[in-house]
């Protein structure tokens, strides 16, 4: 990935947080011109100086190159490095990311890996939960908006009932896959939480790409991956994105059946609180260096604040826009 001339630095805007770096993105970013909080730097090679380090944590999922996907590795200072065996390295230290890419050819391996749980892990050292979410915005009748979230790992629907939700008037995204939360008030949620939005994209199935956009000549998030990138926003973009921090009124844990009616049943904290840490999105690597009890608290706060709900409804497109119209209905979106 080296070139004769040095790369140059954007300003960017994701999870809420505006970071500058020399990183080629494929991914859509929102453009930021506010001071960085952060600033992340790439080069090729390896990070050095760390084989002597024993790891803090190790992901028991093998990566590329047989080993743990990832490693964490810790100095007695603070300073951190997270490696992704086979891919990259990256260097925590403050408001600085440090990346080495392995292997050029796996750029985009390395992209996936900052924008993911590398940014997540940052924002979690910094009490700043990460969550399996995607998240929509809508006006509130009393004015500014007010945010679902809607919790479900890979494969849970949450895409395609966020595009739905979106298609109804004032519907806006602000997360599709990852949705940061930020408590407000002393104690941490006392006040609330707010939604950080993500980035102006939806990843969706080349066939939902379609539905939706119209379009067929989306690329796909990766060469190992069908699933394709759904600018949101601008001219070119499907729906709205919501680019401010927008406070979280619920958040459903959707599930799709094979038969059935529409179900909505509220839950208490407890059973909340336990399907937020199952929907953690970086939940091992954060407990593994440290960081539980506090995030424990944290999310414990935001079960308690948050009214939560499962909601029940039958798989496939059919019931899709009656189940957006019922979330609209609901007092949350008066």
């Amino acid at each position: 990935m080296a070139t004769d001339e040095a790369p140059a630095r954007r300003r960017h805007a994701i999870y809420g947080t505006v970071f500058e770096s020399d990183f080629p993105f494929a991914h859509r970013l929102a453009a930021a011109d506010g001071p960085p909080e952060l600033t992340f730097t790439h080069r090729p090679g390896r990070a050095g100086g760390w084989d002597d380090e024993a790891p803090v944590w190790s992901s028991a999922v093998p990566g590329p190159d047989g080993g743990p996907d990832c490693v964490l590795l810790r100095r007695p200072g603070g300073e951190e490095l997270l490696r992704f065996g086979g891919i990259a390295d990256f260097r925590l230290d403050g408001e600085r990311i440090d990346g080495w890419v392995l292997d050029a050819r796996r750029a985009w391996l390395a992209e996936l890996r900052f924008l993911g749980p590398v940014l997540a892990y940052w924002l979690e050292r910094r009490g700043l939960p990460a969550l399996h979410a995607a998240t929509v915005a809508q006006p509130a009748a009393g004015g500014g908006a007010r945010a679902i979230g809607l919790l479900a790992s890979h494969g849970g629907g949450k895409s395609l009932l966020a595009a739905e939700l979106m298609r109804r008037a004032g519907g806006e995204m602000v997360a599709d896959d990852v949705t940061v939360v930020e408590p407000i008030g002393e104690p941490p949620g006392a006040g609330g939480f707010l939604a950080r939005p993500a980035s102006p994209q939806m990843r969706l199935s080349p066939e939902d790409a379609v539905r939706w956009t119209g379009r067929r000549d989306l690329p796909p998030i990766h060469r190992d991956h069908p699933k394709r990138r759904v600018p949101v926003g601008g001219p070119d973009g499907f729906g709205r994105f919501h680019g401010r921090p927008v406070p979280l009124a619920a958040l459903y844990l959707p599930e799709r059946r094979a038969a059935g009616g529409i179900e909505v049943t509220r839950i208490a904290p407890a059973e909340a609180l336990l399907a937020l840490m199952a929907h953690s999105f970086v939940a091992r690597l954060a407990a593994g260096a440290g960081l539980q009890p506090a995030r424990l608290a944290t999310l414990g706060a935001l079960a308690e604040a948050v009214p939560a709900f499962r909601l029940g409804y039958p798989d496939g497109h059919r019931t899709l826009a009656e189940v957006a119209a019922r979330l609209a209905r609901s007092h949350l979106w008066a």
